[in-house]
C-alpha cells in the first residue's frame, strides 16, 4: 500500500506506477526527467485535467511557452485567456487594439496580430478611438457618427460580420474603409504590450511543482507529515489563502545575474531549502527564470529539521537537467 501525497488516500502500489513529473512535460521533455511515484492516479487526472490544462495555455507562463519556442508557433493560437492581455503598444498607428499571437506564414515563427476592430477618428490623420466586437454598442455608434469609420479584420468576413453589426447598431456610414493586416509581407516590427494576471489557480499550479519538488528531494514521507496539510489541501482544494503561502518577484535566484545584471538562462529553475535555524523548509519556482514564486510549505513546523538544499536547471536549449550548487544561489 502507499498514500498519495497529495488526497492522502492509500492505494495499492500499482495506482502509483503513472509517473508525476515534477514540472509539467508542457513546459518541456527533459533527458532523465524528475519524476515521483506518491501521486495517486486520481489526483494526477485531476491536476491534468483542471488545474495544468489552464496553466499551460492561458497563463504567462503559457505565453513564455509560445515565445520561447517550447510550445510550436504553429499552436499559437491555443494560447490566450481570460489572464492574458495583449495589446499593441504605444507609438503605432492602432496602438491599444486587442491583439493576439499567431504563426507567422514562414510556420517557425510567432507574430502579433490585431482581433477585429471598430475604429473612429475625425480625420484619417487622427489618433483612432478603437472599440472590439464585443465593446461596440448603438450608444457609441450614436457618439461618433461624425467620424470617419473602419475595420480592422484579417478576413473579408470579419470585414462583413462588423459592417452588419455597424448597420444594425445604426450606423449611417456612406462608407467604411477595411484596414487588413497582411502578414505575408515584410513584417513592420511595433511593440506589443502584454500584461497577465495572477490567481489561485496559478498559484495553486506553481506550489503542486514546488511540492513535488520536494517530495522528489526529502521522499515522500516527509511530505506526508500533517505540518504540510494546510499546503496540499491548499494545492489539492483550493482551500485556503495564496498569501499564507506565497510570495512572488522579479528578483534574480542566480548570484551572478545579481551581479552583473543580465539574465544566463531561460530554462527552468527549482530550489527547495531548510537551513539550519530556518522554521520551515521553502522553495523557489522560476519557470523560464522569469517571475521568481517563492513559497513556505509551513509556517512553524513540528516535523524534525533535516538538512535540504538541492536545485537543479532545465535548460530548455539542451533539454537536459543540471544541478545548481548552494553557491550559486542568491536567496
Amino acid at each position: 500500500m502507499a498514500e498519495c501525497i497529495y488526497c492522502r488516500s492509500m492505494n495499492d502500489s500499482l495506482r502509483f506506477r503513472r509517473p508525476e513529473h515534477v514540472i509539467p512535460r508542457a513546459f518541456g521533455r527533459f533527458e532523465h526527467n524528475l519524476t515521483i511515484f506518491s501521486v495517486c492516479e486520481a489526483c494526477n487526472q485531476w491536476f491534468g485535467d483542471n488545474l495544468e490544462v489552464s496553466f499551460n495555455r492561458n497563463s504567462g507562463e503559457a505565453l513564455m511557452r509560445l515565445l520561447s519556442g517550447v510550445k510550436p508557433a504553429r499552436e499559437a493560437r491555443q494560447i490566450g485567456g481570460d489572464r492574458l492581455d495583449v495589446a499593441a503598444g504605444e507609438g503605432g498607428k492602432f496602438a491599444g487594439a486587442k491583439s493576439y499571437f499567431k504563426p507567422h506564414t514562414d510556420g517557425s515563427t510567432v507574430v502579433a496580430s490585431f482581433a477585429p476592430h471598430v475604429g473612429f477618428a475625425p480625420s484619417e490623420h487622427d489618433q483612432p478611438v478603437l472599440f472590439t466586437e464585443t465593446e461596440l454598442t448603438a450608444e457609441i455608434v450614436a457618439k461618433y457618427s461624425t467620424c470617419e469609420c473602419f475595420v480592422i479584420g484579417e478576413t473579408e468576413e470579419d470585414y462583413q460580420r462588423l459592417i452588419a453589426k455597424l448597420e444594425a447598431l445604426g450606423c449611417r456610414a456612406t462608407s467604411v474603409l477595411w484596414w487588413h493586416p497582411d502578414t505575408t509581407l515584410p513584417l513592420v516590427l511595433e511593440p506589443v504590450d502584454v500584461n497577465y494576471r495572477l490567481d489561485d489557480e496559478v498559484f495553486r499550479t506553481v506550489g503542486k511543482i514546488a511540492f513535488n519538488y520536494l517530495a522528489h528531494v526529502a521522499g515522500a514521507d516527509f511530505c506526508l507529515h500533517h505540518d504540510f496539510d494546510s499546503f496540499r489541501h491548499f494545492v489539492r482544494y483550493g482551500e485556503g489563502d495564496w498569501q499564507q503561502f506565497m510570495a512572488f518577484s522579479q528578483e534574480p535566484l542566480l548570484l551572478n545575474e545579481r551581479s552583473t545584471g543580465r539574465r544566463e538562462t531561460r530554462g527552468h529553475l527549482l530550489v527547495a531549502e531548510w537551513r539550519a535555524g530556518a522554521k520551515a523548509p521553502v522553495a523557489s519556482v522560476k519557470l523560464f527564470n522569469d517571475i521568481h514564486y517563492r513559497i513556505r510549505f509551513e509556517t512553524d513546523p513540528s516535523v524534525v529539521w533535516r538538512d535540504i538544499r538541492s536545485g537543479h536547471h532545465f535548460n530548455i536549449s539542451t533539454w537536459k537537467i543540471e544541478p545548481i550548487t548552494i553557491v550559486d544561489l542568491q536567496l
